[in-house]
């Protein structure tokens, strides 16, 4: 299969993301016990619903997973309950900023990083490391004029406790977590 990401769900369920571009569908669901596949689905493509490329979030209720494509900044929120059943799995779907390196979503805004976010006061862009964004919104912004160009070893990572929504923001460049 050449997966490049494999996570274990109730401990009965494989979720895979297939990186193997002789295989059409990306994400594929099997039975751990018995290593059936139960469905698959993600066809690769350029087309409006499919996958250039592809990679799984997990989120911490263990129903839900995010399917993000950064080539097309495309995400979409997925069910695992309907996706066993063989039924059509996603929840909701939006393009979200190029000027974003890593998102969370919620209802209807998600929580971005911003990809020209520099936590240097001699090189500063002024803006700040994360914003809150509309899954509606126009997001163009990658036209604006930037002072300083970032690296790819800036960035963070963006995740909620589980437990009480609350916001974490885990730095690629310090080893800060706020």
């Amino acid at each position: 299969l050449s997966p490049n990401e494999i996570f274990v769900i109730r401990d009965s369920l494989v979720l895979i993301c297939n990186d193997n571009p002789s295989i059409m569908k990306k994400i594929a669901l099997y039975n751990f016990k018995t290593w059936n596949m139960i469905s698959e689905f993600a066809t690769r493509g350029h087309a409006e619903n499919e996958f250039i490329n592809c990679n799984v979030i997990l989120n911490g209720n263990c129903n839900t997973f995010f399917l993000r494509d950064i080539q097309k900044n495309k995400f979409w929120i997925c069910n695992i309950d309907s996706l066993s059943k063989n039924k059509p799995c996603v929840k909701n779907q939006f393009d979200y900023s190029r000027d974003v390196i890593d998102l969370y979503p919620f209802d209807s805004t998600y929580m971005g990083f911003n990809f020209w976010y520099l936590n240097d006061k001699r090189y500063d862009n002024l803006v700040y490391p994360i914003a809150e964004y509309s899954m509606k919104g126009e997001h163009n912004t990658m036209n604006k004029s930037y002072k300083y160009f970032v690296a790819n070893v800036t960035g963070g990572l963006i995740f909620t406790n589980p437990k009480n929504h609350d916001i974490w923001v885990a730095y690629r460049h310090d080893n800060v977590i706020e």
